[in-house]
């Protein structure tokens, strides 16, 4: 949504809060709130209320020194590279993608009242959910007891103008300082059990009191939405430790016990109490919710992959499944006990049965695309890239239904709908032989982008590489590549041109990219240019030609016919162009399986596959015949990798999302040593 200004936020602030003492009207001063009833003032800073008792607490996943130098970068260059920033400085990605991961909103096509309603994410860390909430709902709150999360979450939303967030510090007191009847849906995600550590009495008292001060701002038929873990989870049972106290087992304990166990091992009580299925309904029952609604959150609530309804005994044994025979046995175990032992909850609770906005869109799909045919949810997953896929079911017939869970995935979408277009538009010229599966909708519904696909029979190669090798589909891959390339081929006027001219233009941008990363030098543009310059020279003079290519083609986007060994679909053409080179789809595949089955970086995998050409290794057989079937000599298969490489690393940088600059420097600077090298020697010898 985002369609509040920031002025009209600012405007309303007045009636928006109540004490969070006594729950009384406040005053709004220049620098501060007043309650006029306890007398009790709240300071305001940098324009964030602070309602909170302890206000020198800190909670977060870096240090609050840290965390306040990010707050400072964050102000001048933006929050996202203030947070790369921390990631180059520490080598690691951990607290950019705790941060930024559009996955930790997996679950909100669960919620309702999109477009319309107002949305609290109480414990709202660094912002992730909140923001993503705030494109689906007229209004959110974000809060948190954290003063320097909350205003990284208030510097984010206000950078992603999403001014209908509005952001407070809250935890610590009786009350939460909104009106009664004033929230449709509360998102609590791994919060209610940490709220006895900020209040006294038995932990889950003090749970129930918390619950039934949600119920307060909560309007009637309103829903709440829980995160957390299940206290019988298969990796508790099976000795993993607990997180919140760090022990082994002390969740499967009676109460007391796991007190006294706490109290040995830790010098202090064990207050972070979690609850098995029936637990949580007995507990949300005692604080004012008579309904629950449970779905399994795999692997954990904090980066879900699938959301699994466990009430419904087709989803779970559709959405966990195995290749192997040995995980296939494993299955049936993990299926039959999974109801009552997933390892995290997603709870919905409320007055009312529950209709999520995943089942009003199936409806809507139904009546406005599907002539009222009926569809079930089958499973809900979500992708790395921030899609929710969404598999769902008429009697006859499968669809995937994908909806873009942040603005990146939106553009993405919109940029697959423009290629499917154009590829429709070619009068089969494409169409034939792509095996793409044809949108049969797409627009918005409740704000959100949706779109309609059927679903294509077949195993993702992925999944088939539990139990097979590659070569075992490689004919088949060949095949389709050579048909692509061969019914998509334009004159492209010479080898020389059509090489060189590729890894300008794709370099050009890559340079772009790199300078806007801030690792711009001032050998980087010439090295890429030089390196271009060398694929010409090198080249062969006659006609070359240029075809299209998918753009993104490798083991999650390609579907087989196992049985036959034959390529049934081909998925997500957001990367699709039109006029590109041969052999950079086949490079793409290959390389990418040595990065996910043998774990090489980009650079040592391509680095690695270039000295294997040159040195006329056996294993590059499958390269030199697949060159033959689509007409091109074997000496240019080399070139064709470096343009690949170029593409990749532009890729990386511009969508695969932000890297370290570790990783930078494997995928994009050995290579690029490794090939002006080459292209150095070659000019001398000349």
């Amino acid at each position: 949504m985002g369609l509040m200004s920031e002025a009209t936020v600012e405007k309303k602030r007045i009636s928006l809060f109540r004490c969070p003492e006594c729950l009384s009207e406040l005053t709004d001063l220049p620098d501060h709130f007043r309650c006029d009833k306890c007398q009790k003032q709240f300071p305001v800073v940098e324009g964030l209320p602070v309602f909170s008792r302890d206000r020198d607490f800190y909670y977060g996943e870096v240090s609050k020194d840290q965390m306040q130098k990010i707050l400072a970068r964050a102000s001048l260059v933006g929050w996202h590279t203030s947070i790369l920033e921390y990631a180059d400085a520490t080598g690691t990605m951990d607290f950019h993608d705790y941060t930024a991961s559009p996955i930790r909103a997996g679950f909100k096509f669960l919620l309702d009242r999109f477009e319309t309603g107002t949305a609290l994410d109480y414990g709202c860390g660094s912002g992730a959910i909140a923001t993503s909430l705030a494109r689906n709902f007229a209004k959110v709150y974000a809060a948190d007891l954290t003063l320097e999360r909350v205003r990284f979450t208030q510097i984010r939303a206000q950078q992603e103008k999403l001014y209908n967030v509005i952001a407070f510090c809250s935890g610590d007191t009786p009350y939460i300082p909104l009106r009664d009847n004033s929230v449709d849906v509360i998102v609590l995600n791994g919060v209610l059990e940490w709220v006895p550590d900020h209040r006294s009495g038995d932990p889950r008292s003090v749970q129930i009191a918390f619950l039934r001060e949600l119920r307060r701002i909560l309007v009637k038929n309103g829903l709440l939405f829980i995160g957390i873990e299940n206290r019988i989870g298969f990796g508790y049972v099976l000795g993993k430790h607990e997180e919140h106290a760090g022990l082994r087992f002390v969740s499967l304990l009676p109460r007391r016990i796991a007190n006294l166990y706490s109290q040995v091992m830790r010098g202090r009580p064990y207050r972070n109490y979690t609850y098995s299925r029936s637990g949580y309904r007995s507990l949300l029952e005692s604080g004012g919710f008579p309904r629950t609604d449970f779905w399994g959150l795999v692997p954990d609530y904090r980066g879900i992959e699938k959301a699994i309804h466990l009430s419904e005994k087709r989803m779970i044994r559709e959405s966990i499944t195995g290749e192997t025979v040995l995980k296939r046995a494993r299955n049936l175990v993990i299926r039959a006990f999974f109801p009552w032992m997933s390892e995290s909850f997603g709870v919905l609770a409320g007055d009312m049965p529950f209709l999520s906005y995943v089942a009003r869109l199936t409806s809507h799909i139904s009546d406005a695309h599907l002539s009222g045919t009926p569809l079930e949810i089958r499973r809900y997953s979500v992708t790395n890239t921030g899609m929710v896929h969404v598999r769902a079911s008429s009697d006859k017939t499968d669809y995937m239904i994908k909806l873009p869970l942040s603005g990146r995935a939106d553009q993405r979408t919109e940029a697959a709908l423009h290629n499917l277009e154009e590829i429709a538009a070619s009068a089969g010229k494409y169409q034939d032989a792509c095996l793409m599966p044809r949108p049969i909708a797409h627009g918005r519904f409740l704000g959100q982008t949706f779109l309609l696909e059927p679903l294509v029979g077949g195993d993702s190669l992925d999944q088939l590489m539990a139990r097979m090798t590659l070569t075992s589909f490689f004919p088949s891959i060949c095949d389709y590549l050579a048909n692509l390339c061969m019914r998509t081929q334009q004159k492209g006027g010479p080898w020389s041109e059509v090489l060189s001219d590729s890894a300008r233009n794709y370099g050009l941008l890559l340079a772009e990219y790199y300078e806007h990363r801030g690792l711009s030098n001032s050998l980087f543009k010439r090295q890429i240019s030089e390196v271009a310059d060398y694929l010409g020279r090198g080249a062969p003079r006659r006609e070359g030609f240029r075809c299209a290519i998918h753009g993104d083609f490798w083991h999650g986007n390609i579907l087989f016919d196992a049985s036959q060994l034959r390529i049934t679909a081909v998925l997500d053409w957001d990367h699709f162009e039109k006029r590109a080179l041969p052999f950079l789809d086949l490079f793409n595949l290959i390389v990418k399986h040595e990065q996910y089955f043998n774990r090489k970086g980009l650079g040592q995998s391509v680095v690695a596959l270039h000295k294997a050409l040159g040195a006329g290794s056996p294993a590059i057989a499958p390269l030199r015949g697949y060159a033959m079937r689509i007409g091109v000599e074997e000496r240019m298969i080399s070139d064709f990798l470096v343009v690949y490489w170029i593409r990749q690393s532009l890729l990386l940088l511009k969508v695969d999302g932000p890297h370290t600059t570790a990783v930078i420097e494997e995928a994009i600077g050995e290579p690029l040593r490794y090939f002006h090298a080459l292209a150095e020697t070659e000019t001398a010898s000349r």
